[in-house]
């Protein structure tokens, strides 16, 4: 038997993720809003606040992301990309 799969539950998990990681840029950067395109360096954004945003992730999403990760993924975009599915 084949269980469907419910995309549209994919979608949701993933726009609450890539919203709260908006949240997170947003309060870290100190600016109104951050959306899934922009860039974490186009924002203002350096070294001491990557490791707060690294930080904020592991505590609210419980997902490890290095400053690396940040580095290399400086959108929530491509950031969600490399989280893949959450758990």
């Amino acid at each position: 038997m084949t269980i469907p799969i419910d995309h549209q539950m994919d979608d949701a998990v993933h726009d609450l993720r890539a919203g709260r990681l908006c949240a997170i840029f947003a309060d870290v950067l100190g600016v109104a809003a951050v959306g899934v395109d922009d860039d974490f360096f186009d924002l203002g954004g350096q070294s001491l606040q990557a490791m707060l945003i690294a930080a904020r992730i592991r505590k609210e999403l419980g997902a490890e992301v290095t400053l690396i990760d940040l580095f290399d993924h400086p959108t929530v975009g491509s950031l969600l990309t490399k989280l893949g599915p959450s758990s």
